[in-house]
């Protein structure tokens, strides 16, 4: 079973090679929601097929907020409108 990731810091290549079935050599990831009050952790991971390779393939990663957003967004149901948006 693929086990999914709490954080950035676990957004590696054998994560994605795992979870897309596809052979990933490198991962950058880029912020998507500094400054701005989003209630989740928003990234982009630059997926790369081996080192310094310009063709990737862009994915979004979103994580729940942390702190009192995370308890705010659970109290108003907000996770789970979004899960139930996407399935």
């Amino acid at each position: 079973d693929l086990v999914l990731p709490t954080s950035v810091a676990e957004l590696t290549p054998e994560w994605f090679s795992v979870a897309l079935g596809e052979v990933f050599a490198a991962v950058e990831i880029e912020p998507l929601d500094e400054g701005i009050g989003f209630l989740a952790r928003t990234v982009r991971a630059r997926l790369s097929k081996s080192v310094g390779e310009d063709t990737c393939l862009d994915v979004v990663v979103k994580f729940a907020a942390e702190g009192p957003a995370r308890e705010v967004a659970s109290s108003l149901g907000l996770y789970g409108c979004e899960v139930g948006f996407y399935s």
